[in-house]
Protein backbone atom coordinates (compact mmCIF):
# COMPACT_ATOMS: atom_id res chain seq x y z
CA UNK A 1 0.00 0.00 0.00
CA UNK A 2 2.75 2.57 0.15
CA UNK A 3 6.44 2.07 -0.16
CA UNK A 4 9.58 5.22 -0.27
CA UNK A 5 11.14 6.94 -2.40
CA UNK A 6 14.74 6.69 -2.85
CA UNK A 7 16.98 9.96 -3.09
CA UNK A 8 19.21 9.93 -6.99
CA UNK A 9 22.73 8.82 -6.65
CA UNK A 10 25.23 10.48 -9.08
CA UNK A 11 25.43 8.97 -12.11
CA UNK A 12 22.82 5.92 -11.30
CA UNK A 13 18.83 6.31 -12.48
CA UNK A 14 16.46 7.10 -10.34
CA UNK A 15 14.60 4.51 -8.41
CA UNK A 16 10.99 4.55 -6.88
CA UNK A 17 9.77 1.66 -4.34
CA UNK A 18 6.15 1.10 -4.94
CA UNK A 19 4.31 -1.69 -3.08
CA UNK A 20 1.96 -3.17 -5.84
CA UNK A 21 -1.40 -4.56 -4.47
CA UNK A 22 -2.56 -8.08 -4.45
CA UNK A 23 -5.39 -9.60 -6.52
CA UNK A 24 -7.38 -10.41 -3.81
CA UNK A 25 -8.58 -7.32 -2.10
CA UNK A 26 -8.79 -9.20 1.50
CA UNK A 27 -4.96 -9.23 1.02
CA UNK A 28 -4.15 -6.03 0.49
CA UNK A 29 -6.10 -4.38 2.91
CA UNK A 30 -3.76 -3.08 5.85
CA UNK A 31 -6.53 -1.86 8.69
CA UNK A 32 -5.00 0.53 11.26
CA UNK A 33 -7.72 0.53 14.37
CA UNK A 34 -7.46 3.99 16.02
CA UNK A 35 -9.58 4.10 19.64
CA UNK A 36 -11.13 7.29 21.27
CA UNK A 37 -10.10 9.36 23.95
CA UNK A 38 -10.13 7.12 27.68
CA UNK A 39 -9.87 3.48 25.50
CA UNK A 40 -7.37 1.99 23.61
CA UNK A 41 -6.49 -0.78 21.29
CA UNK A 42 -8.06 -3.41 23.38
CA UNK A 43 -11.85 -1.69 22.05
CA UNK A 44 -11.35 -3.24 18.80
CA UNK A 45 -10.72 -6.80 20.13
CA UNK A 46 -14.23 -8.16 18.36
CA UNK A 47 -13.61 -6.19 15.25
CA UNK A 48 -9.67 -7.51 14.68
CA UNK A 49 -10.95 -10.91 15.85
CA UNK A 50 -14.10 -11.00 12.89
CA UNK A 51 -11.39 -9.22 10.09
CA UNK A 52 -8.42 -11.23 11.26
CA UNK A 53 -10.48 -14.04 10.60
CA UNK A 54 -11.91 -12.80 6.99
CA UNK A 55 -8.04 -12.76 6.02
CA UNK A 56 -7.14 -8.88 6.64
CA UNK A 57 -4.14 -7.59 7.94
CA UNK A 58 -4.89 -5.54 11.40
CA UNK A 59 -2.61 -3.83 13.44
CA UNK A 60 -4.94 -1.79 16.51
CA UNK A 61 -2.77 0.86 18.27
CA UNK A 62 -2.56 2.78 21.82
CA UNK A 63 -2.10 6.24 21.66
CA UNK A 64 0.22 7.92 24.30
CA UNK A 65 -1.10 7.20 27.33
CA UNK A 66 -3.71 5.19 26.34
CA UNK A 67 -4.28 1.58 27.00
CA UNK A 68 -0.85 0.08 27.95
CA UNK A 69 1.51 2.74 26.96
CA UNK A 70 3.03 3.68 30.57
CA UNK A 71 2.76 7.86 30.01
CA UNK A 72 1.10 9.98 32.63
CA UNK A 73 -1.93 11.60 30.26
CA UNK A 74 -1.49 14.30 32.57
CA UNK A 75 2.00 14.76 31.09
CA UNK A 76 0.50 14.97 27.47
CA UNK A 77 -0.16 18.43 26.77
CA UNK A 78 -0.27 18.57 23.14
CA UNK A 79 -1.95 16.43 20.21
CA UNK A 80 1.05 16.10 18.60
CA UNK A 81 2.22 13.96 21.64
CA UNK A 82 -0.53 12.28 22.09
CA UNK A 83 -0.56 11.38 18.18
CA UNK A 84 2.80 10.36 18.18
CA UNK A 85 2.43 6.24 17.99
CA UNK A 86 0.41 6.91 14.59
CA UNK A 87 3.09 9.07 13.29
CA UNK A 88 5.77 6.81 13.96
CA UNK A 89 3.60 4.19 12.30
CA UNK A 90 3.41 6.41 9.26
CA UNK A 91 -0.34 6.04 8.32
CA UNK A 92 -9.91 8.40 17.30
CA UNK A 93 -11.32 10.60 15.02
CA UNK A 94 -8.34 13.70 15.27
CA UNK A 95 -5.76 11.57 14.98
CA UNK A 96 -7.38 10.30 11.86
CA UNK A 97 -7.67 13.59 10.33
CA UNK A 98 -3.76 14.72 11.38
CA UNK A 99 -2.69 11.64 9.10
CA UNK A 100 -4.72 12.63 6.33
CA UNK A 101 -3.43 15.86 6.44
CA UNK A 102 0.25 14.43 6.97
CA UNK A 103 0.54 10.91 4.78
CA UNK A 104 -2.78 11.19 1.98
CA UNK A 105 -0.54 9.26 -0.59
CA UNK A 106 -0.35 6.39 2.13
CA UNK A 107 -3.73 6.25 2.99
CA UNK A 108 -6.43 4.48 0.43
CA UNK A 109 -9.60 4.93 2.91
CA UNK A 110 -10.20 7.00 6.07
CA UNK A 111 -13.32 5.53 8.19
CA UNK A 112 -14.75 7.38 10.66
CA UNK A 113 -17.02 5.66 13.30
CA UNK A 114 -18.68 7.74 15.35
CA UNK A 115 -16.06 10.01 15.56
CA UNK A 116 -14.85 13.96 15.07
CA UNK A 117 -14.55 14.78 11.66
CA UNK A 118 -13.08 18.51 11.58
CA UNK A 119 -10.78 19.34 8.32
CA UNK A 120 -9.00 21.44 10.25
CA UNK A 121 -9.53 20.67 13.73
CA UNK A 122 -10.89 22.57 16.93
CA UNK A 123 -9.94 26.18 15.05
CA UNK A 124 -12.86 27.58 15.56
CA UNK A 125 -16.10 27.97 18.05
CA UNK A 126 -18.17 25.97 15.13
CA UNK A 127 -15.60 23.38 15.53
CA UNK A 128 -16.13 23.13 19.14
CA UNK A 129 -19.98 22.99 19.09
CA UNK A 130 -20.02 20.01 16.32
CA UNK A 131 -17.13 18.38 17.67
CA UNK A 132 -17.26 18.76 21.46
CA UNK A 133 -19.55 16.35 23.24
CA UNK A 134 -22.27 17.74 25.02
CA UNK A 135 -22.40 15.92 28.12
CA UNK A 136 -24.50 18.89 30.46
CA UNK A 137 -27.89 16.72 29.89
CA UNK A 138 -26.74 13.78 32.55
CA UNK A 139 -25.37 16.13 34.81
CA UNK A 140 -22.29 16.16 36.59
CA UNK A 141 -20.30 12.98 34.85
CA UNK A 142 -16.49 13.71 34.32
CA UNK A 143 -13.98 13.78 36.75
CA UNK A 144 -11.49 16.06 35.49
CA UNK A 145 -7.77 15.99 36.71
CA UNK A 146 -5.37 19.16 37.10
CA UNK A 147 -1.62 18.01 36.59
CA UNK A 148 -0.69 21.61 36.08
CA UNK A 149 -2.17 23.21 39.23
CA UNK A 150 -6.14 23.40 40.13
CA UNK A 151 -5.80 27.29 38.83
CA UNK A 152 -5.29 25.87 35.19
CA UNK A 153 -7.32 24.00 32.79
CA UNK A 154 -7.67 20.58 33.37
CA UNK A 155 -4.80 18.31 31.99
CA UNK A 156 -6.95 15.00 31.46
CA UNK A 157 -10.45 13.46 32.26
CA UNK A 158 -12.54 10.43 32.39
CA UNK A 159 -15.95 9.74 32.31
CA UNK A 160 -17.19 8.50 36.39
CA UNK A 161 -17.71 4.92 36.46
CA UNK A 162 -21.82 4.53 37.18
CA UNK A 163 -22.32 6.68 34.09
CA UNK A 164 -20.24 4.77 31.80
CA UNK A 165 -22.84 2.40 30.99
CA UNK A 166 -25.69 4.96 30.64
CA UNK A 167 -23.66 7.06 28.45
CA UNK A 168 -21.23 4.70 26.61
CA UNK A 169 -22.18 1.48 26.31
CA UNK A 170 -26.13 1.73 26.96
CA UNK A 171 -26.46 -0.94 23.83
CA UNK A 172 -23.77 -2.90 25.10
CA UNK A 173 -23.56 -5.96 26.87
CA UNK A 174 -22.85 -5.69 30.68
CA UNK A 175 -19.46 -7.86 30.29
CA UNK A 176 -18.37 -5.50 28.31
CA UNK A 177 -19.46 -2.54 29.79
CA UNK A 178 -17.70 -3.91 32.90
CA UNK A 179 -15.00 -4.97 30.97
CA UNK A 180 -14.44 -1.02 29.70
CA UNK A 181 -14.94 0.26 33.23
CA UNK A 182 -11.60 -1.94 34.34
CA UNK A 183 -9.75 -0.98 31.77
CA UNK A 184 -10.99 3.11 30.80
CA UNK A 185 -7.95 5.29 31.83
CA UNK A 186 -8.52 9.33 32.03
CA UNK A 187 -7.90 10.96 28.37
CA UNK A 188 -5.29 14.12 27.81
CA UNK A 189 -8.51 16.67 26.86
CA UNK A 190 -5.97 19.75 27.18
CA UNK A 191 -3.88 18.22 23.94
CA UNK A 192 -7.14 17.49 22.12
CA UNK A 193 -8.60 20.50 22.74
CA UNK A 194 -5.69 21.89 21.21
CA UNK A 195 -5.65 19.72 17.73
CA UNK A 196 -5.12 21.88 15.15
CA UNK A 197 -4.71 21.45 11.13
CA UNK A 198 -3.82 23.30 7.97
CA UNK A 199 -4.56 22.59 5.15
CA UNK A 200 -2.13 21.18 2.42
CA UNK A 201 -3.14 21.95 -0.92
CA UNK A 202 -5.44 19.46 -1.59
CA UNK A 203 -3.20 16.15 -0.76
CA UNK A 204 -6.40 15.51 2.27
CA UNK A 205 -9.34 15.40 -0.39
CA UNK A 206 -7.80 12.54 -2.20
CA UNK A 207 -8.20 10.23 0.13
CA UNK A 208 -11.64 8.59 0.26
CA UNK A 209 -13.13 9.10 3.47
CA UNK A 210 -16.59 7.13 4.96
CA UNK A 211 -18.13 8.14 8.01
CA UNK A 212 -20.29 5.58 10.05
CA UNK A 213 -23.36 6.97 11.86
CA UNK A 214 -24.15 6.36 15.28
CA UNK A 215 -28.04 6.93 15.78
CA UNK A 216 -28.34 5.91 19.40
CA UNK A 217 -25.22 7.83 20.66
CA UNK A 218 -25.16 9.94 23.38
CA UNK A 219 -21.44 11.15 23.71
CA UNK A 220 -21.29 12.75 19.70
CA UNK A 221 -25.06 13.11 19.36
CA UNK A 222 -26.59 12.46 15.82
CA UNK A 223 -27.10 16.32 15.08
CA UNK A 224 -23.54 16.78 15.71
CA UNK A 225 -22.50 13.94 13.16
CA UNK A 226 -24.82 15.22 10.41
CA UNK A 227 -23.24 19.03 11.10
CA UNK A 228 -19.55 17.80 10.81
CA UNK A 229 -21.15 15.58 7.46
CA UNK A 230 -22.26 18.88 5.83
CA UNK A 231 -19.52 20.67 6.65
CA UNK A 232 -16.82 18.48 5.25
CA UNK A 233 -18.70 15.63 3.21
CA UNK A 234 -17.08 12.34 2.82
CA UNK A 235 -17.98 10.20 -0.05
CA UNK A 236 -19.78 7.97 1.31
CA UNK A 237 -22.26 7.84 4.61
CA UNK A 238 -23.15 4.62 6.45
CA UNK A 239 -25.59 4.86 9.51
CA UNK A 240 -25.60 2.19 11.97
CA UNK A 241 -28.55 2.06 15.07
CA UNK A 242 -26.06 1.63 18.17
CA UNK A 243 -24.84 3.63 21.01
CA UNK A 244 -21.58 4.87 20.99
CA UNK A 245 -19.50 1.62 20.99
CA UNK A 246 -20.38 -0.43 18.04
CA UNK A 247 -17.08 -2.37 17.92
CA UNK A 248 -19.24 -4.06 21.43
CA UNK A 249 -23.16 -3.25 20.65
CA UNK A 250 -22.86 -4.19 17.06
CA UNK A 251 -20.10 -5.71 16.12
CA UNK A 252 -21.22 -7.64 13.04
CA UNK A 253 -22.68 -5.22 11.60
CA UNK A 254 -19.96 -2.57 12.17
CA UNK A 255 -17.81 -5.45 10.20
CA UNK A 256 -20.27 -5.56 7.22
CA UNK A 257 -20.26 -2.00 7.03
CA UNK A 258 -16.14 -1.87 6.67
CA UNK A 259 -16.06 -4.97 4.25
CA UNK A 260 -18.75 -2.96 2.20
CA UNK A 261 -16.54 0.65 2.87
CA UNK A 262 -13.81 -1.18 1.95
CA UNK A 263 -14.90 -2.90 -1.16
CA UNK A 264 -15.56 0.26 -2.81
CA UNK A 265 -11.77 0.80 -2.98
CA UNK A 266 -10.53 1.20 -6.59
CA UNK A 267 -7.12 -0.82 -7.61
CA UNK A 268 -5.33 -0.90 -10.57
CA UNK A 269 -4.78 -4.20 -11.24
CA UNK A 270 -0.91 -4.57 -11.23
CA UNK A 271 0.72 -6.65 -14.27
CA UNK A 272 1.30 -10.32 -13.30
CA UNK A 273 3.13 -11.66 -16.67
CA UNK A 274 6.49 -10.27 -18.19
CA UNK A 275 6.70 -7.45 -15.82
CA UNK A 276 10.50 -7.78 -16.99
CA UNK A 277 9.50 -5.84 -20.12
CA UNK A 278 8.46 -2.77 -18.18
CA UNK A 279 10.51 0.50 -19.59
CA UNK A 280 11.08 1.06 -15.38
CA UNK A 281 13.18 -2.05 -15.33
CA UNK A 282 14.40 -4.77 -16.80
CA UNK A 283 14.60 -7.87 -15.08
CA UNK A 284 11.76 -9.76 -12.55
CA UNK A 285 13.77 -9.85 -9.79
CA UNK A 286 14.49 -6.16 -8.97
CA UNK A 287 10.64 -6.04 -9.29
CA UNK A 288 10.69 -8.75 -6.88
CA UNK A 289 12.98 -6.52 -4.45
CA UNK A 290 10.07 -3.68 -5.15
CA UNK A 291 12.23 -1.91 -7.44
CA UNK A 292 11.41 0.05 -10.99
CA UNK A 293 14.44 2.20 -12.77
CA UNK A 294 13.34 5.07 -15.31
CA UNK A 295 15.55 2.69 -18.34
CA UNK A 296 13.16 3.77 -20.89
CA UNK A 297 13.72 0.08 -22.62
CA UNK A 298 10.92 -2.09 -23.41
CA UNK A 299 12.47 -4.48 -25.74
CA UNK A 300 9.15 -7.40 -26.19
CA UNK A 301 9.67 -10.17 -28.81
CA UNK A 302 6.95 -11.64 -31.56
CA UNK A 303 6.32 -14.51 -29.13
CA UNK A 304 5.55 -12.24 -26.11
CA UNK A 305 3.79 -9.35 -27.40
CA UNK A 306 0.19 -10.92 -26.51
CA UNK A 307 0.82 -11.51 -23.19
CA UNK A 308 2.53 -7.85 -22.80
CA UNK A 309 -0.67 -6.31 -24.08
CA UNK A 310 -3.37 -8.26 -22.64
CA UNK A 311 -5.55 -5.88 -20.64
CA UNK A 312 -5.65 -8.10 -17.57
CA UNK A 313 -2.37 -9.49 -17.16
CA UNK A 314 0.13 -7.86 -18.97
CA UNK A 315 2.66 -5.25 -18.61
CA UNK A 316 1.71 -2.70 -21.21
CA UNK A 317 -1.50 -1.46 -19.50
CA UNK A 318 0.57 -0.44 -16.08
CA UNK A 319 3.55 1.24 -18.40
CA UNK A 320 1.33 3.82 -19.94
CA UNK A 321 -0.49 4.44 -16.62
CA UNK A 322 3.00 5.66 -15.07
CA UNK A 323 3.90 7.37 -18.87
CA UNK A 324 0.75 8.91 -18.26
CA UNK A 325 1.76 9.96 -14.76
CA UNK A 326 4.82 11.36 -15.57
CA UNK A 327 3.83 13.06 -18.59
CA UNK A 328 1.30 15.02 -16.09
CA UNK A 329 4.39 16.15 -13.79
CA UNK A 330 6.81 17.11 -16.20
CA UNK A 331 6.53 17.19 -20.15
CA UNK A 332 9.69 17.49 -21.30
CA UNK A 333 10.84 14.12 -19.17
CA UNK A 334 13.98 11.86 -20.85
CA UNK A 335 14.53 7.92 -19.76
CA UNK A 336 18.34 7.26 -19.53
CA UNK A 337 18.46 5.54 -22.82
CA UNK A 338 16.95 9.53 -23.83
CA UNK A 339 13.50 8.19 -25.23
CA UNK A 340 10.60 10.73 -24.54
CA UNK A 341 7.65 9.63 -22.54
CA UNK A 342 5.57 10.46 -26.16
CA UNK A 343 8.11 7.95 -27.96
CA UNK A 344 7.85 5.27 -25.61
CA UNK A 345 3.47 5.52 -24.99
CA UNK A 346 3.71 5.55 -29.18
CA UNK A 347 5.28 2.83 -29.70
CA UNK A 348 3.46 1.01 -26.79
CA UNK A 349 0.49 1.63 -28.04
CA UNK A 350 1.03 1.33 -31.87
CA UNK A 351 2.57 -2.23 -31.21
CA UNK A 352 -0.27 -3.50 -28.68
CA UNK A 353 -2.48 -2.37 -31.77
CA UNK A 354 -0.75 -4.24 -34.19
CA UNK A 355 -2.33 -7.52 -34.12
CA UNK A 356 0.30 -9.03 -36.77
CA UNK A 357 1.97 -11.47 -34.20
CA UNK A 358 5.41 -11.48 -36.28
CA UNK A 359 6.32 -8.26 -34.85
CA UNK A 360 7.47 -7.19 -32.04
CA UNK A 361 7.96 -3.39 -29.80
CA UNK A 362 11.73 -2.38 -29.03
CA UNK A 363 12.63 1.15 -27.71
CA UNK A 364 15.70 0.14 -27.02
CA UNK A 365 17.75 1.41 -30.13
CA UNK A 366 16.12 4.99 -29.70
CA UNK A 367 18.54 7.88 -30.50
CA UNK A 368 17.53 11.79 -31.08
CA UNK A 369 20.24 14.22 -31.29
CA UNK A 370 20.78 16.76 -28.86
CA UNK A 371 19.02 15.05 -25.66
CA UNK A 372 21.73 14.55 -24.17
CA UNK A 373 22.60 18.11 -23.66
CA UNK A 374 18.63 19.01 -22.54
CA UNK A 375 19.02 15.89 -20.57
CA UNK A 376 21.74 17.08 -18.42
CA UNK A 377 19.97 19.64 -17.36
CA UNK A 378 16.92 17.91 -15.77
CA UNK A 379 18.68 15.33 -14.18
CA UNK A 380 18.24 17.31 -10.79
CA UNK A 381 14.91 17.11 -11.28
CA UNK A 382 14.51 12.97 -11.76
CA UNK A 383 14.45 12.29 -7.72
CA UNK A 384 11.42 14.49 -7.57
CA UNK A 385 9.31 13.27 -10.29
CA UNK A 386 10.02 9.75 -8.34
CA UNK A 387 8.21 11.53 -5.51
CA UNK A 388 5.51 12.50 -6.98
CA UNK A 389 4.77 9.63 -9.81
CA UNK A 390 4.91 6.90 -6.30
CA UNK A 391 2.51 9.44 -5.25
CA UNK A 392 0.10 9.40 -7.95
CA UNK A 393 0.45 6.05 -8.01
CA UNK A 394 0.10 4.90 -4.57
CA UNK A 395 -3.17 6.86 -4.77
CA UNK A 396 -4.72 5.53 -8.12
CA UNK A 397 -3.05 1.69 -6.88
Amino acid sequence: MGGRVEEEKEHTKSEMLPKYPHHHHRQQHHLVLIHGIGHGAWCWYKIRCLLEASGYKVTCLDLKGAGIDQSDPNTILTFQDYNKPLINFFVGGMSLTDAIHRFANKIHMAIYVAATMLEHGFSTHQDFKDGKPDLSAFGNVVKFIYGLGPDQPPTSAIMKENFQHQILYQMSTLEDSTLASMLLRPGPVLALQGARFERTADAADCVPRVYIKTMQDHVIKPEQQDAMIKRWPPSQVFVLDSDHSPFFSTPFVLFGLLVKALASIKYKTAPTHNVNLSPFEGTCSLLAQGQLTFSGIVDVAPSEKADYCSDTTGCSKHALDVLECIYLVKRDFWFHNDATVGFLNRTITEGCSNKNNNSGISTANFTSSGMKVYQKMYIPFVASLSSLAFIAMSNIM
